[in-house]
């Protein structure tokens, strides 16, 4: 489902059509320019996930961005009639209704499918997160860490862009992201999610160097779990949110969580290995139990260090 951006501001009136990625701010290079000394040069960006869900991200703006009157560090996914605040420009975000044929009977069918079942695929799933986000939280201003977070959350939908993923979600201090499997051909979706998590560690690595002010650098952790995974809607009304759900997904994020016990910064799940050459992690499997799981699950789990080696493999 598109989306718009309408000025609401006195004297103001414009209509903005958001595309996958939305830019916000002062300066020409912006796809919505607002020209107001309140506004940064790179204020935020409007990012569209999924089947129609739009998160917007601050990217560190002097004088922050607001929905609904209030500031926000993370990414906060948008619902139809909020009200986005930059300076002085308020702006209302809205869903544009899609045309469909009422005559068109397979349009309205894959409408209805789409609106309130899912469909069933197999997904390799990345899960990162920024470690100690918390305390990290705790102990800078929100503008600052608003910088912090924003540059990472937008490097972080560039190298998904750039390795075929696709941003399910973003959470309070990290992202899942997913590939969808073929099991017929050579597939290549589990090397693509440890590409893409060995460049976002180096990523973090030069955003830590770029704000000198942190209490102590960036640094991530991840899982990568392989199986089926339901795509659909879940909620209802303009709540309803597009995800990847089901027990593969669950595990990616049990084997980012276990990367911490294992004192270790990536977690493979078992049937995402079967898809890396047995050279790699034959032998280098442990046993794991995670919440949820009665018997443990052999995983392979890697530093950076030793993840950087399979990549250039």
């Amino acid at each position: 489902m598109s989306a718009t951006l309408q000025i609401q501001s006195a004297g103001e009136e414009a209509v903005y059509a958001c595309g996958k990625v939305t830019t916000l701010g002062r300066v020409e290079t912006n796809d919505v320019v607002l020209p107001d000394p309140k506004v940064s040069r790179s204020h935020a960006l409007l990012r569209i996930l999924g089947d129609g869900r739009y998160y917007l991200i601050d990217l560190g703006s002097a004088n922050g961005t607001l929905v609904n009157g209030k500031r926000i560090v993370a990414p906060v996914m948008l619902n139809d009639g909020d009200e986005i605040t930059l300076g002085e420009h308020v702006l209302a975000f809205g869903f544009q209704p899609e045309s469909v044929d009422i005559n068109d009977s397979d349009a309205m069918a894959k409408r209805t499918i789409l609106s309130v079942g899912h469909v069933e695929q197999r997904a390799t799933i990345l899960v990162m997160d920024i470690r100690n986000f918390t305390p990290l939280s705790e102990q800078v201003s929100p503008s600052f860490l608003a910088a912090v977070v924003g540059c990472w959350f937008r490097v972080a939908g560039e190298v998904t862009d750039k390795n075929g993923g696709e941003v399910d979600k973003y959470t309070g201090d990290g992202a899942m992201i997913r590939w969808r499997t073929d099991i017929r051909t050579k597939d290549t979706s589990v090397m693509a999610a440890l590409t893409t998590a060995h460049e976002m560690n180096q990523a973090t690595a030069a955003i830590s160097k770029d704000f000198p002010d942190l209490p102590s650098p960036l640094r991530i952790g991840a899982g990568v779990n392989t199986g089926q995974a339901a795509l659909g809607r879940v909620g209802s009304g303009t709540g309803r949110d597009y995800t990847a759900l089901g027990d593969a997904v669950n595990l990616a994020f049990r084997f980012e969580e276990a990367t911490k016990a294992l004192n270790k910064d990536i977690v493979i799940g078992p049937d995402a290995c079967k898809y890396l050459p047995e050279d790699l992690w034959q032998g280098r499997q442990e046993p794991v139990l995670v919440k949820g799981k009665d018997k443990p699950i052999p995983v392979c789990a890697l530093t950076f260090e030793e993840l950087a080696a399979w990549i250039v493999i």
